[in-house]
């Protein structure tokens, strides 16, 4: 019962500063990936699918 109880409890506040870091973080780390996908696939055109990496 306690496993249950530690679940359903509310994680600790993250502020405003700590999401924006977290997001700007994501969104580079998703550029970086974007960037080493077009240079492995540098011949192959598929835009849509790079586009996808970036939005995710």
């Amino acid at each position: 019962m306690n496993i249950l109880s530690d679940f359903l409890t509310f994680p600790p506040l993250i502020t405003m500063g700590t999401d924006a870091l977290r997001l700007l973080l994501a969104f580079v780390l998703g550029v970086f990936i974007v960037n080493i996908y077009r240079w492995s696939h540098a011949g192959i055109p598929q835009k849509s699918f790079t586009d996808t990496l970036i939005i995710l």
